[in-house]
């Protein structure tokens, strides 16, 4: 008979903030409800390039513990044409894996933000506000 280890759901909140093409900052949040540490953990969040493919987390996630880690976002992305408000909700995952060798992903919390600072862009051929 194999043992069957129960594994609570590893939560995940990211939020920042930044001027659009200059550095920004992202406080990212994870809590591990678990007995074990997470280790290897790497955040990939889709609508930051610098992440967009993960970058790894240099550090261990202590077992039944909350850890927030604040990282620099090097380029802050321009917001979509017509886009509504400052706010740009984050997508992505945070995979990790236990002390056992299971690895796992969880999503993103639907809260995730970033606030973009950004003037007027307009939709004339490139023209940008920012530039004067």
């Amino acid at each position: 008979m194999r043992k069957s280890v129960q594994r609570r759901p590893v939560l995940v909140y990211c939020r920042g903030e930044g001027e659009v093409g200059k550095i920004g900052k992202l406080e990212i949040t994870i809590d591990n409800p678990n007995s074990v540490p997470l280790m290897d953990v790497c955040i990939r969040i889709h609508e930051l390039s610098n992440l967009n493919y993960g970058m790894p987390l240099e550090t261990i996630i202590p077992t039944n513990d909350k850890l927030t880690l604040t990282i620099d976002i090097p380029k802050v992305p321009e917001l979509p044409p017509g886009y509504e408000g400052d706010i740009l909700s984050l997508s992505g995952e945070l995979n990790f894996r236990f002390p056992s060798c299971e690895i796992m992903s969880t999503s993103l919390a639907a809260d995730s933000t970033f606030k973009v600072e950004q003037i007027f862009i307009s939709g004339i051929a490139g023209f940008n506000i920012d530039e004067f």
